[in-house]
């Protein structure tokens, strides 16, 4: 009266494994895969056969599934069907992944980035660069000497016309030198009454000039604001009295302006008005008038001016004179000057050049090679290896087309022509200058 069990089928040839039912084939359809977890049966797919019971029967035996005609068919690899009963398999992450390959990407580019970088530091920073090479180069050397620079202007001695002399302010004749009395170039001539009280004035307040300034110093060290404001009142005050003194000193004397013969004097005693001939000065020899070609503002840039001292060449011996005028001539300039103590050679219609009094020491270049760097004069020199270097030199003077200047050495090269255009460093052949 129990249930019936179903005949015995026997499995296929080949197949071993009941487990290999398990899995629904499908000829020419791809496999679906079921949920994880889910113990139902895609759509379509045969259900899988149900476990035998066990019966109460002497021996167990266990129910094979039907027959099932089956063609071997090799899953997609892409695709891989899992079974419900296996465990989940624990597989990397891929950011992971991919976070170490960027880190490691970094510290290449890192390393590349410092090799590289060092590498150009050492061609390009502390490899010696390649001078410049520049051929075509004329190059002179400096001699440095005492020089007596020529004034641009030549002429002739001329005969000098009679002072007439004056008193720039009224007064009394104090003091007068007798008629026919040789002087020489700054002597004293005439002096007005009152003088000497004038001369004891000015030297009174010199003195308390003297004192206050010393007080200003004492004022200064002690930081006494008060102090200090009155004894710089008291310095303004004395050097205003100084000034108006010695201007009446001026007007009060009369100086000889050249070497020469005193005649047709006043009498001592006399009153005199400003502006009245008080004597006559005969020069005791002839004076110099030069002819530059220069205008006057080269004149006086050359440091040429009114009451400065030149020498004249152009007798057996040198002699001094000092300028008294300048005058424009149509472009160039009349120098007149006044002999200082001159030779028994000086006559007039002898020809004459001018040099400065003032000798000065330096080094005579052509004036192309000085050149403007950033506000200063400066000069290409020409290391004895060859190669370019700006050095700065102090101009003393320009005559013409060459310079007088101070700064290079003796028989130091130097670039006579554009040595603005060069660079520090440029090697360079030598043309000399011939």
């Amino acid at each position: 009266g129990g249930p019936t069990e179903p005949p015995a089928v026997p499995a296929p040839a080949g197949l071993r494994s009941p487990a290999f039912f398990d899995l629904p084939i499908a000829e020419d359809v791809p496999p679906i895969q079921a949920p994880r977890g889910s113990s139902r049966p895609p759509p379509g797919a045969s259900p899988a056969p149900a476990a035998a019971q066990p019966v109460s029967s002497p021996r167990a035996q266990t129910v094979p599934p039907p027959a099932v005609s089956v063609r071997p068919t090799a899953a997609p690899p892409s695709k891989v069907l899992p079974t419900p009963a296996l465990a989940p398999v624990s597989v990397p992450s891929a950011p992971a992944e991919v976070k170490e390959t960027r880190w490691l990407l970094l510290a290449i580019l890192v390393g590349v980035g410092l090799v590289g970088g060092g590498a150009a530091y050492w061609f390009l920073w502390r490899q010696p660069a390649k001078p410049v090479e520049a051929t075509g180069i004329t190059i002179g050397r400096a001699q440095v000497a005492d020089v007596d620079t020529a004034v641009p202007g030549e002429g002739l001695l001329a005969d000098v016309p009679p002072a007439m002399l004056s008193f720039q302010t009224a007064g009394k004749i104090a003091e007068l030198v007798p008629p026919g009395q040789k002087v020489k170039l700054g002597d004293q001539i005439a002096s007005l009454d009152g003088l000497s009280k004038l001369n004891g004035a000015l030297e009174e307040v010199r003195g308390r000039l003297n004192h206050y300034q010393n007080e200003l110093m004492k004022a200064e060290r002690t930081k006494d604001e008060e102090r200090r404001e009155l004894a710089r009142s008291k310095i303004d005050e004395k050097k205003k009295m100084i000034s108006a003194f010695e201007k009446r000193r001026t007007e009060s004397v009369l100086i000889a302006p050249m070497a020469g013969t005193v005649e047709d004097v006043a009498k001592v005693g006399a009153m005199v008005k400003a502006g009245q001939v008080v004597a006559k000065l005969v020069p005791g020899s002839v004076h110099a008038e030069l002819s530059a070609a220069q205008p006057m503002a080269a004149i006086r840039l050359a440091g040429l001016e009114e009451g400065k001292e030149i020498r004249l060449v152009g007798g057996p011996v040198p002699f001094r004179a000092r300028i008294e005028k300048l005058e424009e001539a149509g472009g160039s300039t009349r120098i007149i000057a006044a002999l200082l103590d001159p030779p028994e050679s000086a006559k007039a219609g002898t020809k004459v050049h001018a040099s400065k009094a003032t000798v000065l020491r330096g080094a005579k270049l052509p004036a192309t090679a000085v050149f403007d760097s950033g506000g200063q004069s400066a000069v290409m020199t020409v290391r004895g290896d060859g190669t370019t270097k700006g050095k700065p030199v102090k101009v003393l003077e320009r005559v013409g087309k060459e310079v007088l200047v101070d700064g290079l050495g003796d028989g130091e090269k130097f670039v006579v022509f554009g040595g603005s255009a060069l660079r520090d460093g440029t090697r360079v052949s030598e043309v000399p200058v011939r």
